[in-house]
């Protein structure tokens, strides 16, 4: 996990929200830096993904995934024993289960819209994750942003579970890059 100081912090904060290309591309530089690795990228295959079109989950499927998740000791079980959530952190994700695919549903959502569930099979014989086809990768924990604000100071970890366990453990100021 990285902490960013309040310089990078105001770039993703005055910006993210109010998408623009330009200032994307100066944050995107900046992360290079600061994660010192360079990224994978052209200047034309990231325009046009950052003006496609997305296709938006349907926000029926998160109360019933929850109530699946509820239906279910074995999702719930990996839940409260393997990961260590609690209900209330549980619910505050809006977790749940999805039947087919075995996983934990994990939706994510921009300026309280949804626009993708990941689900994470709980037992993988292949890949661990399956997302939403055509639907926006967007950060995970995005109301982290808001903390953040507030404290000068955003904590960016790998991966969903990563971040709910930071925020159950009291950290609020933390986002994923989701992926």
């Amino acid at each position: 996990a990285k902490v960013l100081g309040k310089n990078a912090l105001k770039i993703i904060v005055d910006n993210i929200k109010n998408f623009d290309y330009e200032k994307f591309w100066e944050f995107y530089l900046l992360y290079e830096e600061f994660m010192h690795k360079t990224l994978p990228h052209d200047d034309e295959s990231l325009r046009e993904t950052l003006n496609k079109t997305y296709t938006k989950p349907d926000i029926s499927l998160i109360p019933k995934y929850e109530k699946a998740l509820l239906e279910n000791p074995e999702a719930l079980d990996y839940l409260r024993r393997v990961r260590g959530f609690t209900d209330e952190t549980i619910g505050h994700f809006h977790l749940g289960y999805h039947e087919e695919y075995k996983a934990i549903s994990i939706p994510t959502f921009r300026d309280g819209e949804l626009v993708n569930i990941k689900y994470r099979i709980i037992s993988p014989t292949g890949a661990k994750y399956i997302g939403e086809k055509g639907a926006e990768t967007w950060l995970f924990h995005e109301t982290g942003l808001d903390f953040a604000q507030k404290s000068g100071r955003v904590l960016i970890v790998e991966g969903e579970f990563d971040c709910i366990s930071a925020y159950q453990a009291g950290v609020k100021n933390v986002i994923s890059p989701a992926s």
